[in-house]
């Protein structure tokens, strides 16, 4: 591709890059694994850089917005393989989940034997799914182009606010009435500490003391301002905002920031992702409600959203488990019903994020065990810490959200940090009535986050859904 440019052929030398990207996406998607997919971003990064870097210095913001997005998130393109019943992987995911949920329990777990166990067992799972290969070659792995995104945006009023980075820093691309725009934020680094500020002191906030907690909001509230400032000032959206993260921004809050608290507000892995998505259901709803154990008001949370859907005429199945679910009644779930409510304790592994995981009876259910294929269309993660992910430098997020989007569902329902269970319970019940009602996800959010202090920590990821 340099070549060519040398030559004076920009035009063959565009298109050498885009054969390039159409390659990575295809190598993507003949493996199993999320975390290999990610593996091949990461090592074609050069080769974005260098198509970015181009479109930054010649191209027109049309052709920027282009080349950005055909490497970003590109194993969401392309459908995920369903690995091969393997009874040796079965049991060591088995082994991990009971050695996973003696963990839980021993607060002196470090002086114990069980870390040992958990990163063995981790990396033997993660090698056998690595193996897992077959070829996706009749996929469809364009992605969206600019007048695309266009039409998405004029159709679904939205503003679109995609952010990348080049050579060191940071440049946001806003899509909405008035065109497409360019601005140059300033240095990775910089915003980078900005935006991990502002998540530590998020969550500080959210487990604060008694003591800390007037400190620890007003902490809260300056971090959030100061990337608000940084991310989205001079935005004057219009409309559900879009916004399309770098792997180091993918964890904010984006739902509890000044400048979109009256928008609905979508976070996506890639614009592809989220044009390509509709937003109304075209199919029967059917809902499945789950609880985990050790939430005092789970069981109380699923059973007010399923009467929610039961009252409503034209809703066809609503099931939920008589106890606790098991992590087999999570894969039933996701398999058969367009909406899963999943009322768990989560956690996100950040070293080792396809382990992230929902706590159910028989122990941590993980983000790599979830398969293909899968009839969700919404899922709704009443949880901590589930929204967030963990990325390379090939703007591939890795995390359970982002493991379910790239399974194929619509939209995930999660949030970035702890949230208490009388905040989620209240705001999971008004958010399904508002669903019942036909309103969609990112606009019941933006209301319910108005009406349960707290619930703002809830964030639609993908693209928004409806029943209607």
């Amino acid at each position: 591709s340099r070549l060519a440019a040398a030559e004076g052929d920009r035009e063959r030398a565009t298109q050498i890059l885009r054969e390039a990207a159409r390659c990575l996406a295809r190598e993507q998607g003949d493996v199993h694994s999320l975390e290999v997919r990610a593996g091949l971003a990461f090592h074609a990064a050069r080769i974005r850089d260098v198509d970015v870097g181009d479109a930054t210095d010649a191209g027109t913001p049309e052709e920027l917005f282009e080349s950005v997005e055909r490497w970003r998130a590109a194993s969401h393109r392309v459908p995920p393989l369903r690995p091969p019943d393997d009874p040796e992987t079965a049991e060591l995911v088995r082994r991990l989940r009971r050695v996973r949920r003696v963990r839980h329990r021993d607060a002196d777990d470090e002086l114990t034997s069980t870390q040992t166990e958990v990163s063995m067992l981790q990396g033997e799972i993660t090698r056998r799914l690595r193996t897992v290969r077959a070829s996706h070659a009749d996929t469809d792995d364009s992605p969206a182009t600019a007048a695309e995104a266009r039409r998405a945006t004029e159709e679904r009023h939205a503003t679109l606010v995609t952010f990348h980075e080049v050579r060191g820093t940071v440049v946001r691309l806003v899509l909405d009435g008035s065109g497409l725009r360019q601005s140059v934020l300033g240095p990775v680094a910089e915003l980078t500490t900005v935006a991990s500020r502002a998540t530590s002191d998020v969550r500080a906030a959210a487990v604060a003391r008694p003591s800390m907690a007037a400190f620890l909001r007003a902490a809260r509230a300056a971090s959030l301002r100061d990337v608000d400032t940084a991310l989205l000032g001079g935005l004057e959206p219009d409309g559900t905002v879009v916004v399309v993260p770098t792997v180091a921004l993918a964890s904010l809050p984006w739902r509890a920031l000044p400048s979109l608290a009256d928008h609905p507000v979508v976070a996506s892995p890639s614009v592809t992702a989220w044009v390509r998505r509709g937003v109304a259901s075209h199919r029967p709803t059917t809902v499945a409600a789950l609880v985990g154990p050790g939430l005092p008001r789970g069981r109380e949370e699923v059973d007010a959203v399923a009467r929610v859907w039961e009252r409503h005429t034209g809703v066809g199945a609503v099931t939920t488990t008589p106890g606790y679910a098991v992590s087999a009644d999570v894969r039933s779930a996701l398999a058969t019903s367009s909406v899963v409510h999943l009322a768990a304790h989560g956690h996100h592994a950040d070293q080792s994020p396809l382990f992230s995981s929902l706590d159910v009876a028989d122990g941590p259910v993980f983000a790599h065990e979830l398969a293909a294929p899968v009839a969700a269309e919404l899922v709704v993660l009443s949880a901590c810490d589930v929204g967030r992910s963990r990325g390379r430098a090939g703007d591939e997020p890795l995390g359970l959200a982002a493991a379910l989007l790239i399974l194929g569902v619509q939209c995930v329902v999660a949030a970035t940090n702890p949230v208490p269970d009388d905040v989620a319970a209240a705001a999971m019940v008004d958010l399904h009535h508002r669903l019942v009602d036909g309103t969609d996800v990112a606009t019941a959010l933006r209301t319910t986050a108005r009406e349960v202090e707290g619930a703002e920590a809830f964030c639609a990821y993908g693209s928004t859904w409806s029943r209607t």
